[in-house]
């Protein structure tokens, strides 16, 4: 089970990063270390594999330190650690030694330079810092190996399994696309790979005049989702990119905002056969949800129960403040107009991308 999951609030408004740096600038952050990632495992010639478990653990360091200017040693430290467990092993030397170049075009950069051995130190301090952060907890979840299950599986659906080959590419290939995203840190890969399988059947019924859908219960079965979970995600999902070109300063993602086309639930739902109850967002009652769409609900997979909070209080003590002690305090009322600031979390404005299409 992956322990990596956060709720979707607590990724928008509660992220590490939060104090420094808006939700637009983080995504944007979060996006040149992605860029970056891809360059230095192209020039490692490493496999798409190494990549991701990069992109995911440097997605997980930064849910619990906040982006600063070292985004790129801990990139490379990232790069490095997934090296290791994925048996595409590269020397520290070598990884320090094309980052840096990567960074520093203009400059001539040898193993002798003091800019490599600043790089080769900090990769090592970070990849040390990285291991203890994450607690050593170094499993992820990976498309391939759901994309090659799929694929062993033999369905009735001709048309369906015509164009399997190509469908399943796709879908594998955007899911490397939006995981510079942090939506991975809210859902299992299984439903954003539902999701993100959908979308790409969509999208070539569209592109190619084409009528294909998904074999009966085939996100049920196959994948073991809930198809009310996939438009929860999918949803999601749009209020990232949302935020990713909601400030024309710093306009990020725009790969994944080509992929990722604005659909309805009713347009998501009629390529899947899902012998479940399904009530598109169009059709419930205003104010309801589905068990699905209750934050952290115990029939969603992405559950995960809140900690108590850490009060140093003795359970023998009364809580109340006694009246005859010093620290008493009665209630004063202030003389100041009560202030009309509120928590970003509590906002009500709709044009906030969460409350615009996650809240309903």
């Amino acid at each position: 089970m992956n322990s990596w999951l956060f709720h979707e609030k607590d990724v928008i408004y509660k992220s590490p990063s939060r104090k420094s740096m808006t939700m637009e600038q983080e995504l944007r952050n979060r996006e040149s270390i992605y860029d970056f990632i891809i360059k230095l495992g192209s020039n490692l010639k490493i496999d798409a594999k190494t990549i991701f478990g990069a992109t995911i653990l440097v997605n997980r360091y930064y849910m619990r330190i906040p982006i600063t200017t070292s985004k790129y040693f801990v990139a490379c430290a990232a790069m490095a650690i997934s090296c290791k467990l994925h048996d595409t092993y590269r020397l520290p030397d070598n990884i320090a030694l094309i980052a840096c170049r990567l960074k520093n075009p203009t400059k001539v950069i040898n193993d002798n330079s003091e800019i490599f051995w600043q790089w080769r130190d900090q990769l090592l301090f970070r990849e040390e810092l990285m291991l203890k952060t994450l607690n050593f907890d170094l499993n992820i979840d990976f498309p391939y190996d759901l994309r090659n299950d799929l694929m062993e599986f033999k369905s009735d659906n001709d048309v369906f399994e015509d164009k399997k080959l190509d469908i399943m590419k796709n879908t594998v290939s955007v899911i490397e696309l939006v995981s510079s995203l942090p939506i991975l840190m809210s859902y299992e890969m299984n439903i954003v790979y539902g999701t993100i399988l959908i979308i790409v059947v969509l999208e070539a019924n569209e592109r190619f005049n084409m009528n294909i859908k998904l074999p009966k219960d085939y996100i049920r079965d196959q994948l073991n989702v809930d198809i009310n979970l996939c438009l929860k995600c999918y949803r999601y999902l749009l209020a990232l990119i949302d935020y990713s070109n909601r400030d024309v300063k710093c306009i990020s993602n725009k790969p994944a905002t080509k992929r990722i086309r604005k659909v309805t639930d009713e347009e998501m739902l009629s390529v899947v056969d899902e012998s479940i109850e399904i009530r598109p967002r169009s059709e419930r009652p205003k104010g309801e949800k589905s068990d699905s769409d209750r934050p952290h609900s115990r029939e969603s997979s992405h559950y995960r129960p809140s900690k108590p909070e850490s009060r140093n209080i003795r359970p023998d003590r009364d809580l109340r403040p006694d009246r005859e002690s010093s620290h008493y305090k009665p209630n004063q009322t202030s003389s100041k107009p009560p202030s009309h600031r509120t928590d970003r979390s509590d906002r009500s404005d709709r044009s906030d991308p969460y409350r615009k299409y996650m809240q309903y």
